[in-house]
């Protein structure tokens, strides 16, 4: 967050990071030739194929759910300790190689956990650079992109060749890259400068955009439902300072949800286009893209009304589950939904009882939900070695140590 008085003044409120971010129903549309611009609005959503999720009505229980609840079997990749990291805070697994943002560099790893490199080379020099923000995979073309050094996005394949840095600023906004599906790269664009005074959208008329990865052509762009909406900045702004958007792949298929819209939307290959795929039915009381906005502005009469809204957070989304992270009530939790039997197994505290196994007794899964990745078969998070030494647990391997590096939790979802 960050916080102003005529002049620019910030400073950080963590409370609100989490709910920082873009709302509204959002559908795209892009043509199926590369080059060709296509608009999307609102009353062109079609919703045939979409399956409600309903969350209505979930009570917090505060105890603690089974792993068993959703998933089949867990196991442990133990990443060599050839090369030494600290925390992960993000991973990612594609063509048999694991992704590791620790601090500021990325660590390739094989899916077995094997060292191989650092994806680039630490510093400020030509095809140097440091990674301190969430990378996007794009696991047909086989590329990373992140933002680095203020208004410029690096790219490197998987390999770790240089492939280009880029202008990533637009007039006083930036690009903010949710996702990709082979050429098509997409992106919400940051809110411009605010006047003291002006009564202004955050996101204008537009708020997402695909674009032609190779030429950064536009191919399509999504109208802003609430672009009529207007909030006056009144020398106090925050700052969004992670993700917009919810994201992952379903057999293949790029996937997203806006934290504060209710529809997941799924890429279409055939059609060349998102298409909803889940609405979910939270009650009433719940955010949207006005208040978000009044958000922003600091508006204190909204800032009220934080513990009283229901917030759907971070997903895991499998083919047959999902596990999800909820604020409702003013509790927080996670819970796990059945796809197939569409009824909601368990919301509950985030320490889920491990049943599958006798090597952790408890996992954290509100930590596995910021950090890790899932394929749709397969949810990967990390978990600090030592903790397979506390009282409870034990070690699944003699080569592990308490310093040894983090491990990844391999879980197969039902």
């Amino acid at each position: 967050m960050k916080l102003q008085n005529d002049t620019l003044m910030k400073t950080k409120v963590f409370f609100l990071v989490s709910m920082l971010l873009l709302a509204g129903s959002l559908i795209l549309s892009c043509s199926s030739r590369q080059n060709e611009k296509s608009s999307v609005k609102q009353d062109e959503i079609k919703r045939d194929t979409l399956q409600i999720i309903n969350l209505s009505g979930v009570s917090y229980k505060d105890s603690h759910a089974k792993l068993s609840d959703f998933a089949a079997s867990i196991s442990y990749i133990p990443l060599s300790d050839d090369k030494l990291i600290g925390d992960i805070s993000q991973l990612c697994l594609s063509d048999n190689k694991f992704f590791i943002r620790c601090g500021t560099i990325i660590e390739v790893f094989t899916s077995e956990g094997a060292y191989i490199k650092p994806l680039f080379k630490k510093g400020n020099g030509p095809e140097e650079t440091i990674c301190l923000e969430r990378f996007i995979c794009n696991d047909e073309q086989k590329i990373i992109t992140f933002p680095a050094f203020g208004d410029f996005l690096y790219s490197y394949d998987f390999d770790g060749n240089f492939i280009r840095r880029e202008n990533n600023s637009i007039n006083d906004r930036y690009k903010k890259i949710i996702g990709y599906q082979d050429f098509l790269r997409f992106y919400t664009l940051s809110a411009p400068t605010p006047v003291i005074g002006q009564s202004s959208n955050i996101y204008g008329d537009t708020l997402l955009y695909g674009e032609n990865f190779e030429n950064n052509q536009i191919i399509f762009s999504q109208e802003n439902p609430c672009k009529e909406v207007k909030v006056t900045y009144n020398g106090i702004i925050a700052e969004l300072e992670n993700a917009d958007f919810v994201t992952g792949k379903l057999d293949s298929c790029f996937w997203f949800r806006n934290l504060f819209m209710d529809t997941l939307y799924l890429f279409n290959k055939d059609k060349r286009q998102f298409l909803p795929k889940y609405a979910f039915n939270l009650g009433d009381h719940v955010w949207d893209l006005e208040t978000y906005m009044h958000l922003y502005y600091m508006d204190k009469d909204y800032l009220n009304q934080l513990d009283s809204k229901t917030f759907l957070q971070e997903l895991f989304l499998g083919k047959n589950m999902l596990v999800y992270k909820l604020k409702k009530s003013g509790k927080e939790g996670v819970g796990v939904y059945s796809l197939v039997e569409q009824k909601n197994i368990t919301f509950s505290n985030n320490i889920f009882e491990n049943d599958l196994d006798s090597y952790l007794k408890k996992i954290d899964l509100s930590q596995a939900l910021l950090n890790g990745y899932c394929d749709g078969e397969f949810l990967y998070f990390p978990v600090q070695a030592y903790m397979f030494f506390e009282e409870g647990n034990k070690p699944f391997s003699s080569n592990i140590t308490n310093d040894s590096n983090p491990i990844i939790v391999k879980v197969k979802l039902k």
